[in-house]
């Protein structure tokens, strides 16, 4: 990931389960991000927005990660 530093995949025998990387942010705690793969994107979002989800960072590539 372009300007993140180190970025460490986990790799649990079947595929990437994880990556870690130090954040760049002053002051922020530790955290986890998940991540999930679905067929098609954008109808995932729109669907999670009919459900009430809120979408805090758009569809963002990631390249061939997941």
């Amino acid at each position: 990931m372009p300007g993140s530093g180190t970025y460490t995949m986990i790799d649990v025998g079947g595929g990437t389960g994880g990556g870690i990387v130090k954040t760049k942010q002053a002051g922020t705690p530790p955290f986890w991000l998940a991540y999930i793969q679905v067929d098609d994107i954008q109808a995932s979002t729109r669907r999670a927005k009919e459900l009430g989800g809120k979408v805090l960072l758009d569809v963002t590539e990631v390249g061939d990660f997941g």
